[in-house]
C-alpha cells in the first residue's frame, strides 16, 4: 500500500533543508526507483555535490532499505577515476543517504539519441573506459547488474570530451560471500540489458555485466539494439529466446568496424555465460586486440588547448593488474569465472602522470597502448635489470683486471709455475 503524501513530504528534504549538518538542499533533480536525488551545497568545501536520498515512500520498508544501504556500502570502498565519486552518508528525516559528486556533462543515453550510432573513433575510447570502471569493480568481487546508457555519464576533463563516469551501482553485489537476501525472489535490472540468468532469477557472476556491454556495445554502433518490443514481458522473452542477428550485418554502410570486434561483441551477448569473455578485464584485452591503438584517444574537448592536456588514452592504466591473459587464447568453453583469491591479487594501483610518461620518451598526450595491458609493475623489473648490470659490470672488471690466467695465486699454480721456472733453467744450462 502506498503511504499518503503527507508521510512522504515529512522524509523527503525540502529546498533549504540542512543535511548532516554541512549540506544545504537546492533542489530536486530526479527520482528513480528507490532514491530521490537533489542538487545540494556543500557549506564546508564550498561545492556542488549530488544527494542520493531512500525515497520517502520506500524508507520504512526494509527490502529497499537493505537495497539502499548496499549501494552505499559498495560505492564508499571503490574509488575509481570511471566512477562517481562517494564524498559521504548517513542518515536524515528517517532514511539514509549518499552524497556524491556532482557532474556536469551529458548521459551516454541522450548522447545516442543525438548522435543515432558512433563512428569507430567514437565508440571505442567510450567503450574501453565503461569496460576499465567495470574491470576494477569485478577485480573485487563486485557486479553493477545494471548497465545502460542512462547510467554512464560523459564529461570533459584535463581538457578531453567523452570521459566516462559510471553510475549507480545500486544493483551491485558481492559475487562471492553474500547472501541472496532480497533479490531470491525477484528480478532487479532493465530489461533492455537484462542477461538470460538475470531474467530467470538463476545465480549471477560478472559475466551478466559482460552480456549488458555486449548490448550496450551492439547499440552503439549499430544505432539500435538487437531487441526491440512494445513491453518489458516481450523484451524479457526475447533476452531469453530469441538469437539477435549479427552485428555486421546491422552495421551502418561505410563503417570501419573491424569483423573481429563485431564477432566479439556477438560473443558477448551469447545465451549461454560460458561462451562470454569472464569478465570485464578479458573483454578488455580482446578489444585491445580488435582495434588500433591511436582510437583509445580521448577527444579534445571543445575549445581546449592541446597543450595543455595529458594522460588522454582512455585506458591509462590507474589500476593496471598484475598478471596477465597477454598470449594466451581464451575460447569460449574456458571461460570461467574468477576466484575471489585470484580476482584480489590481480589488482595493483599504479597512477600514471605526465612526468612518468616524459621519462619514458612517450608522448605529452598519453603512453603506447600497451600500458593499458597488464604489466608487472615498474619496480620490480627494474631492480633486477639493474642488478643484472652490475653483475655483469663485475664480470667485465675481473677479466680486464686479470687478464687470461692471471687469476689469484693458489698452493697448487705456485707449484706448477716453480716446475716451469726449473724447467726452463734446465734448458738453458745445456746450451
Amino acid at each position: 500500500m502506498v503511504e499518503p503524501i503527507r508521510s512522504r513530504t515529512t522524509l523527503d528534504p525540502a529546498p533549504g533543508a540542512r543535511i548532516g549538518g554541512k549540506y544545504e538542499i537546492d533542489r530536486l533533480i530526479a527520482r528513480g526507483g528507490v532514491g530521490v536525488v537533489y542538487l545540494a551545497h556543500d557549506l564546508e568545501q564550498r561545492r556542488e555535490v549530488v544527494i542520493k536520498f531512500l525515497a520517502g515512500h520506500l524508507a520504512g520498508e526494509s527490502e529497499a532499505s537493505a537495497r539502499f544501504d548496499r549501494e552505499v556500502e559498495r560505492l564508499s570502498a571503490i574509488q575509481h577515476p570511471n566512477i562517481v565519486e562517494v564524498l559521504g552518508h548517513g542518515h536524515a528525516n528517517g532514511a539514509p543517504y549518499l552524497v556524491m559528486e556532482y557532474l556536469s556533462g551529458e548521459p551516454l543515453l541522450s548522447f545516442l539519441n543525438r548522435k543515432g550510432y558512433l563512428s569507430l573513433a567514437e565508440f571505442v575510447p567510450i567503450a574501453a573506459q565503461i569496460l576499465k570502471a567495470l574491470g576494477y569493480a569485478h577485480g573485487r568481487g563486485l557486479m553493477h547488474r545494471d548497465i545502460k546508457p542512462a547510467n554512464i555519464m560523459l564529461i570533459t576533463r584535463k581538457g578531453r570530451a567523452n570521459f566516462v563516469k559510471l553510475l549507480d551501482f545500486g544493483m551491485a553485489k558481492l559475487v562471492e560471500g553474500e547472501q541472496r537476501d532480497i533479490t531470491t525472489e525477484q528480478v532487479l535490472g532493465t530489461a533492455n540489458y537484462m542477461a538470460p540468468e538475470q531474467v530467470r532469477g538463476e545465480a549471477l557472476d560478472e559475466r551478466v555485466d559482460v552480456y549488458a556491454c555486449g548490448l550496450l556495445f551492439y547499440r552503439m554502433l549499430a544505432g539500435a539494439p538487437p531487441f526491440v518490443a512494445d513491453n518489458n514481458q516481450a523484451l524479457l522473452y526475447k533476452q531469453v529466446h530469441e538469437q539477435p542477428a549479427p552485428l555486421a550485418v546491422k552495421l551502418p554502410p561505410g563503417n570501419e568496424v573491424p569483423p573481429e570486434l563485431a564477432q566479439l561483441i556477438d560473443r558477448c551477448i551469447a545465451k549461454d555465460p560460458e561462451a562470454r569473455p569472464i569478465d570485464a578485464n578479458a573483454l578488455t584485452e580482446a578489444l585491445v586486440a580488435c582495434v588500433p591503438s591511436h582510437l583509445f584517444r580521448l577527444p579534445l574537448a571543445e575549445g581546449a588547448d592541446p597543450s595543455a592536456t595529458a594522460s588522454t588514452l582512455a585506458m591509462v592504466p590507474d589500476v593496471a593488474p598484475s598478471s596477465s591473459l597477454i598470449g594466451r587464447e581464451l575460447p569460449s568453453g574456458s571461460m570461467k569465472p574468477m576466484s575471489r583469491k585470484r580476482r584480489q591479487s590481480a589488482v595493483v594501483s599504479r597512477s600514471v602522470s605526465a612526468a612518468d610518461l616524459a621519462q619514458q620518451g612517450g608522448e605529452a598526450e598519453g603512453p603506447s597502448i600497451t600500458a593499458a595491458m597488464p604489466t608487472e609493475r615498474r619496480g620490480s623489473s627494474t631492480r633486477w635489470i639493474v642488478m643484472g648490470a652490475g653483475a655483469l659490470a663485475a664480470v667485465v672488471a675481473a677479466v680486464l683486471m686479470f687478464g687470461g690466467e692471471a687469476r689469484p695465486p693458489t698452493p697448487a699454480r705456485r707449484t706448477a709455475s716453480r716446475r716451469r721456472g726449473w724447467r726452463r733453467a734446465s734448458i738453458r744450462s745445456t746450451h
